[in-house]
């Protein structure tokens, strides 16, 4: 049995038995079943069962990969006016000559633009008899997890509250990196900000080192990330890695796998080309370079293993899953709660095939 994937089984076993119970059809890939609802009805009742918590005022649901919480909000983006930075990527991926070129999407299998976790909210409302349903926390479009649903607003400003006065690494995330990172493990805080170019737009920077004024001025958003190495699998195609941290926005977690850890998250298309191999050794670009712009390339070994094609790159999901969350004083004599989501099935195969 694999490394990388005796490292989670235990924690999966919910799951496994959807992945060995649904097996391939000849022609279809692991990857393409990600997502098989057609419509907001299957979704909903998909998510019925899904909760991995229902007490004390909340619905917590293991969110699948590549639904977001509304049709517009992308990824983390609520302005419909502009485009998923993820489908910007593949636009630019000339290999693909399709008339829409989201339509690399579309049959992918993958993600949806047609479902949302707000459009199935009346019905687990009528499921479970609730008047109301409030969002509290949910993973952005291209992550799985913990997504937290309460019955009163009062609760949502309740975890928010505690959420922001306890102590960092509140989130704990399971991530598929290629390679092996520089640092098998180690605790570090980052500033994060947008840098702005007069063609190419704001990207996202990871920072070391930044003033206080420019944190006072909300230009740099800072977190502390904890990350430690599970495990490693053939050949150090790809290793799992455990990342705790207290920061979400600008994709923090996917740029710190880019950045600093120099092994990208597998599937990622936004962040994954800021990192090159040269003469065999990974080596990070600057962030406004014509090739960071580009669909993440990877090794041909580990295509094979996954059984792809180079043609078939645009399937790969984003391998990162908000396993755990943690709501400090959540109860009345102070204790916290502890939420988990086990990680999905095309996780769990990917680390099978790449243990």
């Amino acid at each position: 049995m694999s490394a990388l994937f005796k490292s989670i089984l235990k924690d999966a076993l919910c799951v496994r038995s959807v992945v060995c119970n649904s097996c391939l059809e000849r022609g279809s890939h692991q990857y393409r079943k990600t997502i098989t609802w057609e419509n907001t009805l299957q979704f909903s009742e998909f998510l019925t069962k899904s909760i991995v918590y229902h007490d004390n005022g909340l619905l917590v649901l293991n969110k699948p990969y590549g639904v977001s919480f509304s049709r517009s909000s992308g990824s983390n983006n609520a302005d419909k006016s502009r485009p998923d930075p993820e489908e910007i990527v593949f636009n630019k991926q000339k290999e693909h000559k399709v008339k829409n070129p989201n339509s690399i999407y579309a049959t992918s299998g993958i993600v949806s633009d047609s479902l949302s976790l707000v459009d199935c909210l009346p019905y687990l409302k009528q499921q479970f008899g609730y008047n109301k349903l409030y969002i509290a926390r949910v993973p952005e479009k291209y992550v799985s997890g913990v997504a937290i649903l309460t019955t009163s607003p009062d609760l949502v400003e309740h975890i928010n509250k505690g959420r922001a006065h306890a102590p960092t690494g509140k989130d704990k995330y399971l991530a598929v990196v290629v390679g092996v990172p520089r640092y098998t493990s180690g605790k570090i805080k980052l500033g994060f900000k947008l840098e702005q170019h007069p063609k190419k737009g704001k990207r996202i920077v990871l920072l070391q080192k930044w003033s206080n004024r420019a944190y006072k001025r909300g230009e740099i958003r800072i977190g502390t990330f904890h990350h430690e190495v599970i495990s490693s699998g053939y050949n150090d195609l790809a290793s799992l890695v455990q990342i705790n941290v207290d920061l979400r926005k600008h994709h923090a977690y996917r740029v710190f796998c880019a950045d600093y850890l120099h092994s990208p998250v597998l599937g990622d298309n936004l962040f994954g080309s800021r990192v090159q191999t040269l003469m065999g050794v990974p080596t990070t670009v600057h962030h406004f370079n014509d090739v960071a712009d580009t669909p993440q390339k990877l090794p041909q070994e580990i295509y094979s293993h996954l059984e792809l094609t180079t043609g078939e790159a645009p399937i790969i999901p984003v391998h990162i899953h908000l396993e755990e969350m943690l709501l400090p004083r959540f109860f009345k004599k102070g204790q916290s709660l502890l939420l988990r989501a086990p990680v999905p099935p095309h996780f769990l195969w990917t680390c099978e095939r790449l243990g």
